[in-house]
């Protein structure tokens, strides 16, 4: 059975998703995804309160996450038969579409802190303008003190008696999610 569970926890949105889901022969083989499905967009669609016209869904997954999603039994039965299995036989390590989102791995880290955990993933609506906003800081340097942040910062610099020239680049971006109760955490149990 799969469940879906809105919760609120000191203010965050979260959605869980059941990867258990127990295909009854009988009905159709996603109507148990698509009702999770329907569960996560209309919660993003309330946060957003119907302001912006979402044009597609892309999963953002951690490793754990996606391999068990690709493995399912209703992710299997939907792509055994496409183009006579060549589902299976690529490596799928870029992606692929199942139920109109477009689930994608990720995988990233800093030291032993993942971007994203292991058994989780995002759910992104797409087409939402300024869902994302970027701004820059200046640059370390005396002349950009109290100046408006810029993309990119470049300097360069003669080496001692003529030897070269020493470069350096520098950006310094601040990405912010201007709605983050729309973008919703996906678990698997």
């Amino acid at each position: 059975s799969a469940e879906a569970v809105p919760s609120s926890i000191a203010g965050e949105r979260s959605f869980t998703v059941s990867i258990a889901i127990t295909i009854n022969p009988i009905s159709p083989i996603h109507r148990t995804y698509l009702r999770c499905y329907c569960a996560a967009t209309r919660i993003v669609e309330d946060a957003l309160s119907g302001m912006y016209a979402i044009t597609g869904w892309k999963a953002v997954c951690g490793r754990g996450f996606y391999d068990n999603f690709v493995k399912h039994k209703a992710v299997k039965t939907a792509f055994e038969r496409w183009r006579n299995g060549e589902f299976y036989r690529s490596s799928n390590a870029d992606g692929f579409t199942f139920g109109e989102v477009d689930w994608k791995p990720y995988y990233g880290k800093i030291g032993n802190n993942l971007f994203i955990e292991n058994d989780a993933a995002y759910l992104v609506p797409l087409g939402v303008d300024d869902i994302f906003k970027t701004y820059f800081g200046p640059a370390d340097y005396i002349e950009t003190v109290n100046t408006p942040g810029l993309p990119y910062y470049a300097k360069q610099e003669r080496m001692r008696f003529d030897k070269g020239v020493d470069m350096e680049a520098q950006t310094n971006p601040l990405i912010i999610c201007t709605r983050p109760r729309a973008i919703l955490k996906i678990t698997q149990s």
